[in-house]
């Protein structure tokens, strides 16, 4: 049966306003009743999708995407089980807290999955790195915790950027801006693709599935709950790296680039991984080493250019979403009894329940890829690829060392791991016996079977394997050849890791010995933390105190540089060869230019820090007056206000510093002056040779377009060009900008709201009852003039940056007058709100993102200006808020101190 797109668009909003629920007493039930759902739609639908014509929106269903949709939500309705069973003794307030952050990365990841549109498939993207940092950090009074989370989020978010910078890329280069028609494009043509691209798709899923060098934030991770570390590691979060390599592989399975460096890196972290778990005494953190092995392990397979490759990736896939969500959530009822993850305190637990070590077996035999179970299945197939042609005998000698490395030391920390908590080794310092929980194990015990059964009947693996991979060649079975040199290898790695860790565990040298705290110091995950987290301030500073003791030395030579630059559009302006220079004979522009250079001439000599700082602002001014020279009055009147709240902010800053420090410069050498002038010199007359280059082929006719002026009433249903081109054609570019800007105010709101009582200041000291009338008087006329510039700013000079940059000098004198809270927060969200919804509206009357069209009330692209009018009211003015707070509270500080 088919699934329409707009059907799945309503499945997803009904899946949201369901673990909207989560948040409430219903937190559990609802998880587990929106996992059943979406589980339940990917079983019944398993045909395409129909088109759609919200574009933005537009959503694919291909076997690919359902049988990941059905990983993620299948393995939700186990982990919501456990969960809630897991979760009883905590607080309602936690638990719903926890279930309404699950639910949220549940549904991220199911959006993902299911995307197809590039910017809606890098938003959901980055927004699974976002909903996983909630979840990592859940327990707020665990340094470790915030420390893992903020780790995973910085380089997951990394590579959010890489992949949204690939997508663009791309879409360009293959004008499409959906991800399935892009990979089928760049399948017609796969050597076309640029290299920057590639690398940049490549990174995005390198650091999302924790593939070496990025191996090191996975294991910091596990601080996390249990079923958090389970849903992660199985089936969600790190695995979506290797959902973009899957989907892309029809394009990309024929780029050498692709191809080497995924299958080169995966096999060094599935070694490296591997080797790395057996050293670690953490349960889940030497898990987390494996998973990124396993990782590394299916990266190569979805890499290589066969479909049989790409088969037995699947395969190794599913094994090792089954045996990992069993292992680590078998840990969490370890964890329970004996209220330690440390295995030489957990020795002998094993013991205590006979149903839990049956589970817990199946699931190692599963992970060491024993006979009849899935695991060996997916083994038995990855040596039979390993075994064909290779482009070199040195890339086949390398891929064999590091698949038995890894092989072996798998088996070594299986068999391993299992030993250490069934054998008895350390005494107990209580009488009191471990309780496994019964009911925990039971509400996963259906995964290790499951691993067990596949391993035993092929049969549903090679039909589910014939959706996946149609063209692939027949894969027979891995019991059809039980005297081959791959089987008796894989016998022989079997026999090797058990003799090896039956060795190690009764060797006490190695049980007490803390390989972990040894390790640490060559861990890159101790180094990222330590130059990217803890010390960052202080390299950051570092950083400036050294720039401005190598700059101060050569402080005229840089004037004497940027007088330059400003002199530039004058010397442009000159009857001289003709080049790119502007035919200019304003004499404004000539005396607006000329006096701004010589006041940033001024400036150097003068020691007080107010005048500085009020000639930056005349110099701003002067170069909004040189606007008018071109005829572009939107430009004169955002320089001069948006001039004005730098200039509020600059003056703000400067009453904030508590001492100015005065660096003396050190008189340099004859021979370094005489080097400082020649960089100096060279770099000007360098900038000025690019006024003199002939124009790029091209480059002047797209400068000289009248496309804005032919289209902009026609399409855009205004006259005012200027302003046409930022809130209808260029206004994507513009969301973009105001979203910087709002999170900027609002990141600002949440470091210092508590700190410094934001909401509660007091009024200007200087003010009495008449500067507030008159403060009234002014803000009301100030209000007016901002709604009467956004109002005509699509036939005149206005809009919403004016009326916004005169909306929040409205508010802060506001604000300062009467000591009143502005809130410029909501104003703000509510901005980016009415912004957003009217870039998506007209998919509503079936046009395209962010197409214009008239209404009774205005064109749509003045809902947007209004956005950005508000937008720009509530940052400028909350950012102007919390410096007066921060100012007041010093002063009031240093009064009672006096």
């Amino acid at each position: 049966m088919s699934l329409d797109a707009s059907n799945l668009q309503i499945l997803c909003l009904i899946l949201l306003f369901i673990h909207a629920l989560n948040f409430t007493r219903l937190s559990s039930i609802s998880f587990i009743a929106a996992s059943a759902l979406a589980f339940g739609v990917g079983i019944f639908f398993q045909n395409g999708l129909a088109p759609s014509h919200w574009a933005l929106a537009e959503m694919s269903w291909s076997n690919l995407r359902q049988f990941f949709f059905l990983l993620v939500s299948g393995l939700g309705i186990i982990i919501g089980i456990y969960s809630h069973i897991y979760m009883g003794n905590y607080q309602r307030e936690e638990r719903s807290r926890f279930f309404g952050y699950l639910g949220l990365f549940q549904w991220t990841c199911l959006l993902l999955v299911i995307s197809n549109h590039i910017y809606l498939f890098a938003t959901a993207w980055e927004l699974t790195s976002i909903t996983s940092f909630l979840l990592i950090g859940f327990d707020r009074q665990s340094p470790k915790a915030q420390r893992g989370a903020i780790q995973a989020f910085l380089v997951t978010g990394l590579g959010g950027i890489c992949l949204l910078g690939s997508l663009v890329l791309l879409s360009q280069q293959f004008q499409t801006y959906f991800v399935d028609e892009l990979i089928l494009r760049i399948a017609t043509q796969p050597m076309q693709a640029s290299v920057l691209a590639t690398a940049l798709l490549m990174l995005a899923a390198l650091t999302k599935s924790a593939q070496f060098p990025f191996h090191f934030w996975l294991p910091d991770a596990m601080h996390a709950p249990t079923p958090v570390s389970a849903y992660l590691h199985s089936a969600t979060l790190v695995k979506l790296g290797i959902f973009l390599v899957a989907l892309f592989w029809p394009g990309f399975q024929h780029n050498i680039l692709w191809h080497v460096g995924l299958s080169g890196l995966g096999l060094i972290t599935f070694a490296w991984g591997a080797g790395f778990s057996i050293l670690q005494t953490d349960m889940k953190a030497s898990l987390a080493h494996t998973t990124y092995s396993q990782l590394g392990l299916m990266m190569m397979l979805f890499s290589l250019t066969s479909d049989k490759a790409r088969a037995a990736g699947f395969v190794v896939l599913l094994a090792h979403a089954l045996y990992k969500s069993s292992l680590f959530l078998s840990v969490g009822v370890i964890s329970k009894a004996t209220k330690s993850l440390d295995l030489r305190k957990c020795s002998g637990i094993l013991r205590h329940s006979k149903v839990f070590l049956l589970l817990f077996a199946m699931a190692i035999l599963s992970l060491i890829a024993s006979p009849g179970s899935l695991g060996f299945v997916g083994k038995e197939w990855v040596m039979s690829i390993l075994s064909g042609p290779f482009a070199s005998s040195s890339a086949k000698y390398f891929s064999w060392a590091c698949f038995v490395t890894g092989a072996y030391s798998t088996v070594l920390f299986g068999v391993l791991f299992f030993l250490r908590l069934y054998q008895k080794h350390t005494p107990s310092t209580t009488n009191e016996t471990p309780k496994l929980s019964t009911s925990l194990a039971l509400s996963f015990g259906i995964l290790p079977l499951l691993g067990i059964l596949f391993g035993c009947f092929l049969e549903p693996i090679f039909q589910w394997l014939d959706r996946l991979s149609p063209t692939a060649e027949k894969i027979e079975s891995p019991f059809a050849h039980l005297l081959s040199g791959n089987f008796v290898l894989s016998i022989l790695i079997l026999l090797a890791g058990s003799w090896s860790a039956y060795k190690l565990s009764t060797d006490k040298k190695y049980l007490s010995a803390g390989w972990e705290s040894k390790l640490n110091r060559f861990s890159l995950s101790n180094i990222f933390q330590n130059f990217s987290l803890e010390r960052l301030p202080t390299h950051l500073e570092a950083i400036i105190y050294w720039f401005e003791a190598k700059t101060s030395k050569m402080a005229p030579q840089i004037v004497f540089l940027f007088f330059i630059l400003l002199m530039m559009p004058l010397v442009a302006s000159l009857q001289l060869p003709p080049v790119l220079g502007l035919p200019i004979s304003s004499l404004g522009f000539v005396a607006s230019v000329s006096a701004a250079s010589l006041l940033a001439l001024i400036i150097y000599f003068i020691s007080h820090s107010m005048t500085q700082i009020f000639l930056l602002g005349a110099v701003g001014y002067l170069v909004a007056f040189s606007y008018a020279s071109f005829g572009a009055p939107d430009l004169v009147l955002t320089q001069i206000i948006i001039e004005t709240a730098s200039l509020v902010l600059l003056v703000f800053a400067w009453l904030l510093s508590n001492e100015r420090k005065k660096h003396r410069t050190e008189k340099l050498s004859k021979l370094s002056s005489i080097y400082s002038w020649l960089f100096s010199v060279g770099a000007s007359i360098f900038l000025i040779g690019f006024l003199f280059l002939p124009p790029l082929e091209g480059v002047s006719q797209k400068l000289s377009s009248l496309y804005f002026f032919e289209n902009s009433e026609a399409l855009a249903f205004g006259t005012n060009i200027v302003n046409v081109i930022i809130v209808d054609f260029r206004g994507l570019d513009t969301l973009g900008e105001i979203s910087v800007l709002a999170l900027a105010a609002l990141g600002a709101q949440a470091l210092f709201r508590r700190r410094f009582r934001v909401h509660h200041i007091a009024s200007h000291p200087f003010s009495s009852d008449w500067t507030r009338r008159l403060a009234k008087i002014f803000s009301l006329a100030l209000l007016l003039f901002g709604v009467f510039y956004l109002s005509r700013g699509h036939h005149a000079p206005g809009g919403g940056f004016i009326g916004g940059g005169l909306g929040s000098l409205t508010l802060a004198m506001w604000m300062m007058s009467y000591g009143r809270p502005i809130y410029g927060s909501i104003w703000a969200i509510v901005g980016l709100v009415i912004a957003y919804a009217s870039a998506l509206l007209p998919q509503i009357f079936g046009l395209q993102f962010f197409e214009s069209f008239s209404s009774p009330i205005g064109p749509s692209s003045l809902f947007f200006d209004i956005g950005v009018f508000a937008v720009v009211t509530g940052s400028v003015a909350s950012l102007l808020e919390i410096l007066y707070a921060i100012w007041t509270d010093q002063k009031g500080r240093r009064s009672q101190n006096a």
